[in-house]
């Protein structure tokens, strides 16, 4: 990955220089965020030090700039790769085939004599797309509200809110403000229960403590309970356990509570674990361990009762509906952040599952888009994030 974007940015600020016709003051101008984009990961350990891939340390505005020169050089690679496939495709068609190529000259050769000019509409359309969808990951997300039919709920708990806030992402970008801000507009929602399903911030917890301290004014009528993430598999796992019980949270690792007569709630460790992430202390890490999460629920003494599970990845969605759970609340993909990814990246290794509600046999699955961002790709193009309050209905009435 240190590799391959500098030689995307070189191979872009190649192409771009060979087909504009340009002074050079301006050719710089238009490759510097390619450069900058390209070369961050270099860039910001080398001028600010510490941090790592997942959570690099560096100023709020640093963090922006940054971010948005990475999404760029993204896009722009993507249009600039159509345009020179096409090229190359004529250019191929040509050489095989000699006998077509006065055809293709006068089919295609005004558009093959705009291919250069391509290059700058290219540049436009990815700068314009970079900055409206930086712009929409940056907001404090708007509340969701989403109702759900689950006849194994008790018909007194009917009604029950649940606020999902999941990936956070705390850090020098989604700061303490940021954070804040999310933890006032929770509350005014008056939650039953509030969940964090996993990524409630990035790197060391000495660095992040000042910005997730807001997460403690949290209030639910039957408390805040969270999952762990892959972030928190990345950044310290044993100290962010430490770090989040200590905010005031339940912290679910393949264990459950009874909520109330009627009410289970249950989190799973996170599929990463399956790697063998070693702890601080050399352990490994808790893997997901379905059975135990949900294992001696009151549902087997012959209770009525509904399971609602914390899954940070929405791929274990099938193994908890075969487990028994009624609903899934899952984050993770950041609802895709743009179209075109969500389908050809998100999708396939995520079970299919990209954002909103999703029925499994008797099992609903809810994967939410995101409370914040990460740092390391700064866009929401058309997908922005979501506060989501759940309302659990015991019937159609």
């Amino acid at each position: 990955m240190f590799i391959a974007f500098p030689l995307l940015a070189i191979y872009l600020c190649v192409s771009l220089a060979l087909t504009l016709r340009l002074n050079w003051v301006c050719r710089v101008l238009l490759v510097l965020p390619l450069l900058i984009g390209g070369f961050k990961l270099s860039l910001l350990p080398l001028i600010w030090g510490g941090g790592t891939f997942i959570s690099p340390e560096a100023p709020r505005w640093a963090l922006l700039v940054s971010g948005a020169c990475y999404v760029f050089l993204i896009l722009l690679f993507g249009l600039i790769l159509l345009r020179d496939v096409f090229g190359l495709l004529m250019l191929l068609l040509q050489w095989l085939l000699p006998v077509l190529k006065g055809f293709l000259i006068r089919k295609f050769g005004g558009l093959l004599r705009l291919l250069g000019s391509l290059g700058l509409a290219a540049y436009a359309l990815a700068a314009l797309a970079t900055i409206y969808g930086t712009h929409q990951a940056m907001q404090v997300p708007d509340v969701r509200v989403e109702r759900l039919l689950m006849p194994q709920l008790p018909a007194e708990l009917s009604g029950l809110r649940v606020v999902v806030l999941a990936d956070i992402h705390a850090t020098a970008l989604n700061d303490e403000r940021y954070v804040a801000e999310l933890v006032r507009r929770s509350n005014l929602l008056e939650a039953d229960l509030v969940l964090l399903p996993g990524d409630v911030s990035d790197g060391d917890v000495a660095l992040r403590r000042s910005q997730v301290a807001p997460l403690r004014d949290l209030k639910a009528r039957y408390g805040v309970f969270a999952s762990m993430g892959n972030h928190e598999y990345y950044s310290g796992y044993t100290d962010w356990l430490a770090e989040l019980r200590s905010l005031g949270m339940d912290v679910l690792v393949n264990e459950h509570r009874e909520i109330v007569p009627g009410l289970v709630l249950a989190g799973v460790a996170d599929p990463v674990g399956a790697f063998d992430f070693p702890g601080r202390n050399g352990q490994l890490l808790p893997r997901v361990d379905m059975q135990a999460a949900i294992a001696g629920h009151g549902r087997l003494a012959g209770r009525e009762e509904a399971i609602v599970l914390m899954s940070h990845q929405p791929i274990t969605a099938r193994a908890a509906a075969a487990a028994g759970a009624d609903l899934q609340v899952s984050g993770h993909t950041h609802g895709g952040m743009m179209w075109g990814f969500a389908q050809l990246v998100i999708a396939p290794h995520n079970g299919g599952f990209v954002a909103g509600l999703y029925e499994l046999d008797e099992m609903l699955l809810y994967v939410s888009r995101g409370a914040g961002i990460w740092p390391g790709f700064t866009l929401r193009l058309g997908v922005p994030g979501v506060i989501t309050l759940l309302i659990l209905e015991s019937s159609e009435g």
